[in-house]
This record gives C-alpha cells, structure tokens and sequence, in this order.
C-alpha cells in the first residue's frame, strides 16, 4: 500500500509546481514580447530592403498583438509606407487610417496627423463629403500651430468647393481670415477666395482682395499669383492699360512668365485695334 503524503509536504510539492509553472509562464511570455520585438524590426528591415510583402506581414502580426500606443504607431507607419511604396494606394491606406483613427481617438496630436491624410486621399478619391468631415473635426483640435489651422480652413473649404457648395466654402475661407493670425499666414486663404470670386465674376472683389495681398509683400509666389489674378480681374473691368501693368509688375515674379507676356500681346492688340478704329 503507497505511503499517503502529509498535508505538509502535498503543499510544499504543489507550491513548487506553481512557482515552475509561473516561470515556464514568464519565460513563454517574455519570448513572446521578444517575438514581437523582432517582429517590428524585421519590418523595418525588410522596408529598407525593398521587401514590401514581407514588411507588411510583419507590421500587421505585430499589430495583432502588440499594445504599447508608441509602439503601434511605428507599426503603423511602418505599414502604410509599405502598402505606397510602389505608387498610391488611398483605399488600401483609408483602411488603416480609419482604424487608427478610432485607436487614437484620446489623442489629439495623434488625430492631427491621422485627419489630414484620411482628408487628402478621400479629397483624391472625390470623396468630398468625408473629405469635409475629416477637415471639420480637424480645424476644431487643439494644439494645432496657426500655419496647421488656416491650411485646415483652406482644405475644407476645397472640399466644399467640391461638393458644389459654394457658399459654404466662400463662409469657411472668410472663417480663415477672421482667424487671430498674422495677415501673411492668411495670404493663401485669400488667394483661395479671390479664385472663387473669380468663379463668380466678382471681378472688382477679386482686384481689391488681390490688392490687399500684393499690399502685405506676402512671398514670391503668392506675389506672382496675385498679380496675375489683378491682372486679369482689370482686364475684365476694361481697363487694359492699367491690366497691362499689373501683368508687366506681376511678370518679375509669375512661374510662367510667357502666360504673361501672351496677356499683354492680347491686350496690346486690343488697344491698337480701339486706336486705329477711332
């Protein structure tokens, strides 16, 4: 007949098995965190290696697991470059986006860099009603630099403008310039909303507002583009000759100079032609 183990040594015996246990469990566990581990840099490596299929595996079973915030958006980085590496996937992209929208909802510096992509690409794909949502929560964030907000404003109001809702987008950018910003972070939303104007045919509008930018010595750029615009909008009034000298000033700084100088020809020909019929 077996000898029966005293109370004693039954939990001296079963305390052991527990503590093996327990380690055996530590031990699975912190394989598996290393797992993971190698998981999140064998993608990156196969990223920098060009194996795009093979970084994508990787990101996506580390994803599956992993739950530091940190280290999820590596991975989620890490995912999307791979899904475009070859040419623009926006579909494929959204799909993430989407979901790391909803994971990093609490954050609201994570949400101002997640926002404007699932903006920009559903604003490519015409989907301009998402595209919109997108933008509208975004302006709303905290924590976004002045040059951050006022592209929102001028991104949504694009987006509107794709919707066909013109007054909405003429009331988003006219938002942008009440904002508490300096007037040369403002310029480009200015320059948005002499486009619409000129969509109008509010052709005085667009020559003061082009005015009002060319007075605030905004860059090169916005120079050219509002000169140009003047230009056209003087033309457009009849008043070639002072349309001639915006286009001639607006030429110093336009990235199209034989755009210009076509205008002028035309403008030219038309005074000529008003001379010689008197």
């Amino acid at each position: 007949m077996p000898k029966r183990m005293s109370k004693n040594a039954f939990y001296q015996a079963f305390g052991t098995i527990c503590i093996v246990a327990l380690l055996g469990i530590s031990i699975c566990g912190c394989d598996r965190r290393a797992l993971l581990a190698d998981d999140l840099e064998m993608a990156k490596e196969a990223l920098l290696e060009g194996n795009m299929p093979l970084c994508e595996r990787l990101a996506e079973r580390f994803l599956r697991e992993e739950r530091d915030p940190e280290k999820r958006w590596e991975a989620w980085n890490l995912l999307i470059k791979a899904i475009n590496h070859n040419s623009p996937q926006p579909r494929a992209t959204l799909e993430c986006l989407d979901v790391m929208l909803v994971e990093y909802e609490e954050n609201e510096s994570r949400e101002a860099e997640i926002l404007p992509l699932i903006g920009k690409y559903n604003f490519d794909l015409r989907h301009y009603d998402t595209a919109v949502k997108a933008w509208s929560v975004y302006i709303d964030l905290g924590g976004l630099t002045e040059t951050q907000r006022i592209n929102g404003y001028r991104q949504l109001a694009a987006s509107q403008f794709g919707l066909r809702h013109f007054a909405a987008g003429e009331e988003t950018l006219n938002q942008c310039l009440g904002l508490p910003a300096p007037e040369h972070e403002k310029i480009y939303c200015m320059l948005d909303l002499a486009d619409v104007n000129i969509a109008q045919e509010k052709w005085q509008d667009v020559a003061d507002l082009c005015q009002q930018i060319l007075d605030a010595e905004p860059d090169e750029n916005a120079l050219g583009m509002a000169g140009y615009l003047r230009g056209d909008a003087l033309e457009q009034l009849g008043n070639y000759k002072s349309a001639i000298e915006q286009f001639l000033e607006a030429k110093k700084t336009y990235p199209n100079p034989a755009v210009i100088e076509n205008r002028i020809a035309h403008l030219q020909l038309i005074l000529k032609n008003k001379k010689e019929s008197k």
